[in-house]
């Protein structure tokens, strides 16, 4: 053993939503000598440690960690209390170049005491210094886009939407992908009505500005509890003739690919535009074909 390292946070950690000990640690190097692991407490504070010693980052936040519940809210943006406030993360920090990106997670279970419930968030960090770079507010603000999906102003009065699994970037095109969880509460949503974006999405965001490029939402005003529970996978596909090009457009632009039917083969990718062959499908499009010409056919009417 070279060395060991272990934060003492008392009543914080007790009443984390997250209890468990992490998904492992992250790694940072300038690749000069400076090497730094980082994580997060389960008191929900990120630290970074000198690699090759064990000992805390003096220039990093605050003596090596940063208060990660500092700027976490409820309502219309009070503060929680920077003890006993929940929020939490068990996911290992996104490290892209300089950069690092941490979500936000709240306690699981059917519901909470109340549906006004701290806010997910989603946050990039100098990976230097600790500074802030940019916040991206998986509810939206007013003046936000996507604030008018939380209609009668249920923004203001609900909660949870965190990014609790691993995160994804793609470092060459300087995208974040950030898939979001369910609002308060799990399994009823009559006191936040409209799409409660961005609820149950997949977001992408500008790694620099934290700026969204694109969004899909899997499911509207999500009440069944569909979090996204992994981190998005990147692969360059092939795609009417267009290769790694046509991977790169999907990614920054969103644009949607289905899989094609169990019985061709799986797992490769097919444009909107292409249509199965296969006997069923076949049956399927002349069954469609016969059931729209009868909607349309005159009715006669009968004494």
């Amino acid at each position: 053993m070279i060395w060991t390292h272990s934060l003492r946070e008392g009543k914080r950690a007790a009443v984390s939503p997250r209890q468990l000990s992490g998904r492992g640690v992250s790694y940072w190097t300038d690749g000069k000598g400076d090497d730094r692991v980082i994580y997060v407490t389960t008191g929900f504070q990120l630290v970074e440690l000198n690699a090759k010693t064990g000992a805390m980052i003096p220039t990093f936040g605050k003596g090596g960690a940063v208060d990660l519940k500092v700027g976490a809210v409820f309502g219309k943006g009070q503060q929680i209390d920077l003890e006993t406030g929940e929020i939490g993360i068990h996911s290992t920090p996104a490290v892209v170049k300089d950069v690092l990106i941490i979500g936000s997670a709240m306690r699981e279970g059917a519901t909470v005491p109340t549906h006004n419930n701290t806010k997910g968030l989603v946050r990039a960090f100098d990976v230097r210094t600790g500074k802030v770079l940019w916040t991206f507010n998986t509810i939206p603000r007013p003046g936000e886009f996507g604030n008018d999906s939380w209609e009668k102003e249920s923004w203001a009065d609900n909660g949870n939407t965190g990014v609790w699994t691993q995160i994804t970037a793609d470092e060459e095109l300087g995208l974040v992908y950030l898939p979001v969880e369910t609002p308060s509460s799990d399994f009823y949503g009559g006191h936040r009505p409209g799409n409660n974006l961005f609820a149950e999405s997949l977001v992408c965001v500008d790694l620099k500005t934290g700026v969204r490029k694109w969004h899909y939402q899997f499911v509207h005003h999500p009440i069944w509890n569909f979090d996204n529970s992994s981190a998005p996978l990147l692969l360059d596909i092939t795609v009417n003739g267009i290769g790694d090009q046509g991977g790169r457009v999907a990614e920054q632009t969103g644009v949607a690919l289905r899989l094609r039917p169990r019985h061709r083969r799986a797992g490769v990718a097919d444009s909107k535009r292409s249509r199965c062959r296969s006997p069923t499908c076949r049956e399927r499009r002349r069954r469609r074909r016969s059931r729209s010409r009868a909607s349309r056919r005159p009715t006669r009417a009968t004494t």
